[in-house]
């Protein structure tokens, strides 16, 4: 619960457009956030395949996708994604997680 309440410190009443959490292994902060902040777009990321995170088509606001954070195009890939999460849910500000990074 800590992580919840330093990204609710983060965003000063606001409420997100989109969440990344990245390196998120199996999605558990990243189902947490989603209860939380149901408007907001959470996105999942993490290189490992073998995840399962089932979890993630039981809220429409959740999203996981593969990926390699530290490869090229990573930023422009993401960039567009809250780009996209931010015009859906009407602007706001994004924030970004990492509770065990790759």
């Amino acid at each position: 619960y800590g992580m919840l309440e330093q990204v609710e410190a983060t965003l000063h009443g606001a409420a997100p457009a989109a969440i990344v959490d990245l390196c998120c292994g199996s999605g558990f902060l990243s189902l947490a956030l989603a209860n939380e902040f149901p408007a907001a777009a959470v996105l999942m990321f993490d290189l490992d395949t073998r995840i399962r995170v089932r979890h993630d088509a039981s809220h429409p606001n959740l999203r996981f996708e593969v990926a390699d954070i530290m490869a090229d195009g990573f930023g422009a890939r993401l960039g567009a994604l809250l780009r996209e999460a931010g015009g859906q849910r009407g602007g706001g500000p994004c924030v970004a997680v990492g509770m065990h990074l790759c």
